[in-house]
């Protein structure tokens, strides 16, 4: 009896001990939970790591925009946006714990802790959408629907979380905050089903990509990753907001809980997958990068060329801005005269996807009319260079693109080559032109007068230039550069030239523009007449030719006559001048009827403009001002700018500092 008692008083003994013990275990637990300096270092220690998400964010953000800011607000400009704001706010939560936990009634306390996650959910679906997109596009598959699904899907949400934090507010009742916490973790439990979805197909496509592919593995790796620690990350969160539902000792969502906070938000992978998705998400971004040339390469590649003998010449390119491209395609023979021009609006994600789409859509064309002998000019090295190689294709976004056009170009008398914008000029100019007035150009050797000014001055240029390389070995003769565009100008308008009398006119016309004295200036002036309107223009240069300002002016103004509109232009131009101060001017017009009207000593016979020509005879007295005819040659610069600020409805304000922004067929003249 008395083994046995002893054996019951052992065997209690170890069982207190045991509870003692368990007991002991967990006393750590509460009293973390209940020292304010535990709680103000975990809480403290989130806002730093939030803080610290939210700042790459906002890196990365400036970085893109920075780098491509003529794309507007892509895809991974409003995401890497909406992490900066939900992961600031997060933190500015954290910062202020002790304010936002303690604040009565607990229906605000809840928004402002559900209004951060109902922004994280918006923020990784927009990553689930990103990629939805990219398999469908991919697969050929509608992504039409996507986008109206995500803003429906995301407005159906908020709507019920509102309804739910009303409820709250009115009711009073636990049920209602179960409901809210139960809310979450469906709507988190959709998002980890959302990233297996559309992960794993991205990924299982990836994985029956050739095995020699380049960058295969890279690819697989960070679909693969991220797409594994999204999924984790929502999972943990659908079953930790599940568990609080019908455990108020496992609510996140009060102060005395620090550790289970720490476990929540930093154990479920939010910050670190935050910083992974950043990282992965912004390398999209680095396609126009890679296309882009440097400025030397540019400079050294030199001007369009004709073809050889019997064949033609297509020049491609794109103009790619937000959702909007529009591709261009100029087909010339073996003398540089204009065959067919055609522009198209096309619907493209990214500027390598439009290069693409765009020699494609020229191919289809070209092969539609059976066209043969075909030299293909692109002015982005990334297009040369993967649809010319024979290595499977890296890019699986455009992977299929790139294959159908290996087999389009896979012909000998087709040739596809790169050359620089510079020699692209005419391509570029009329896609640019086409996407930014949204009009599709179709122009051939008979009808070239339709085409802009700007483009139809460039491609006069290029063919002028092709001619006189070809015929004079390479040699660029200004004469003979002027003689062949005014011939090319005048097959566009219907000019011919007369007797041998008028061309030896034409030739002896054939001067080049020709500095002023040291310590003047040279101002030349023009404009340029329309039925509705017109344009006039200065260009200001100094004794070594360079530019000081240039200035155009368009109104909307029936004239008489071209006569009354240069007299309107020497005018303006003059009376900037004096309002300026200017000595020593050189003014110079080929306009001969108006200078000899403007040095009359008489009354002006043009009663329209005789209040004009009156203030010009006032101004010209001053004996540092000098007014002369010059040929029409000499006057480029300024009808160039005249005309194309006519045609383009555009004005011109720029001086030596800007001069990038004129146009290329602008700029030749200047």
């Amino acid at each position: 009896m008395v083994l046995v008692r002893k054996g019951f008083v052992l065997k209690e003994a170890l069982n207190y001990s045991s509870t003692t013990l368990l007991v002991g275990a967990f006393d750590w637990w509460k009293d973390i939970d209940e020292s304010e300096e535990w709680q103000a270092g975990i809480y403290y220690t989130l806002c730093a790591a939030y803080g610290l998400v939210s700042l790459v964010a906002l890196v990365q953000l400036l970085r893109i925009h920075l780098r491509v800011p003529e794309y507007g607000w892509t895809t991974q400009k409003v995401f890497h946006l909406m992490n900066f704001l939900v992961n600031g706010l997060r933190a500015l939560i954290f910062g202020l714990y002790k304010s936002v936990l303690l604040i009565r009634p607990k229906a605000f306390v809840m928004v402002l802790m559900d209004l951060p996650g109902l922004l994280f959910f918006s923020t990784y679906t927009l990553l689930v959408l990103f990629w939805a997109e990219i398999y469908n596009q991919a697969r050929s598959l509608p992504t039409n629907k996507l986008r109206p699904v995500y803003y429906v899907t995301n407005g159906f949400i908020y709507f019920t979380q509102v309804c739910i934090w009303v409820f709250i507010r009115l009711s009073q009742s636990p049920a209602a905050v179960e409901a809210a916490n139960l809310f979450f973790s469906i709507i988190s439990f959709c998002a980890a089903l959302g990233f297996l979805l559309y992960g794993g197909r991205l990924f299982v496509m990836l994985r029956r990509f050739p095995i020699e592919s380049r960058g295969r593995q890279k690819k697989i790796y960070e679909v693969g990753c991220v797409t594994g620690i999204c999924c984790t990350c929502f999972l943990v969160r659908c079953f930790v907001l599940a568990l609080a539902a019908f455990d108020g000792d496992a609510d996140v969502n009060v102060l005395d809980h620090p550790i289970l906070n720490l476990i929540y938000y930093m154990a479920s992978f939010e910050t670190l997958f935050d910083i992974s998705v950043v990282e992965e998400f912004s390398s999209s971004t680095r396609i126009k990068e890679e296309q882009s040339l440097s400025k030397e390469q540019q400079a050294s590649a030199g001007s369009w060329t004709p073809p050889p003998r019997g064949w033609l010449k297509v020049n491609v390119d794109a103009a790619h801005r937000g959702s909007g491209t529009a591709a261009a395609m100029v087909v010339r023979n073996d003398v540089g005269k204009l065959i067919w021009l055609s522009s198209s609006l096309l619907s493209c994600r990214s500027a390598l996807e439009a290069e693409l789409e765009a020699l494609r859509w020229a191919s289809e064309l070209a092969e539609h009319r059976n066209w043969r002998n075909i030299i293909w000019e692109v002015d982005a090295s990334e297009v040369a260079k993967v649809v010319c190689s024979t290595e499977e294709p890296t890019n699986w976004f455009t992977y299929h693109k790139i294959l159908e056009l290996r087999k389009t170009f896979n012909r000998a008398d087709w040739s596809l080559r790169w050359l620089s914008r510079v020699s692209n000029g005419v391509a570029d100019s009329a896609a640019k032109f086409t996407l930014l007035f949204n009009c599709r150009l179709s122009v051939d050797e008979f009808n070239l007068e339709t085409l802009p000014f700007g483009i139809l001055n460039l491609l006069s240029v290029e063919q002028t230039a092709a001619l006189n390389k070809k015929f004079h070995e390479g040699t660029y003769n200004p004469g003979s550069a002027i003689l062949e565009f005014n011939t090319a100008v005048g097959e566009f308008t219907g000019w011919r030239p007369g007797s041998s009398s008028d061309t030896s006119d034409v030739i002896e016309a054939v001067v080049k523009w020709e500095p002023p004295d040291h310590g003047w200036l040279k101002i030349n002036i023009d404009a340029a007449t329309k039925p509705s309107g017109y344009a006039i223009s200065m260009v200001v240069r100094n004794e070594v030719g360079d530019l000081v300002f240039l200035m155009t002016k368009v109104l909307e103004s029936e004239w008489r006559s071209s006569f009354d509109a240069e007299v309107e232009a020497i005018a303006w131009a003059s009376e900037y001048a004096a309002s300026c101060g200017w000595t020593n001017v050189l003014f110079e017009m080929d306009a001969k009827e108006v200078v000899e009207a403007a040095l009359l000593d008489g009354d002006p016979e043009n009663w329209f403009s005789i209040d004009n020509l009156i203030a010009i005879r006032r101004r010209f007295s001053n004996l540092s001002w000098k007014l002369t005819w010059r040929p029409h040659e000499t006057n480029s610069a300024a009808d160039a700018t005249a005309k194309y600020s006519l045609s383009n409805n555009i004005f011109f304000f720029v001086d030596e500092f800007s001069i990038d922004e004129l146009p290329i067929s602008v700029s030749l003249f200047v």
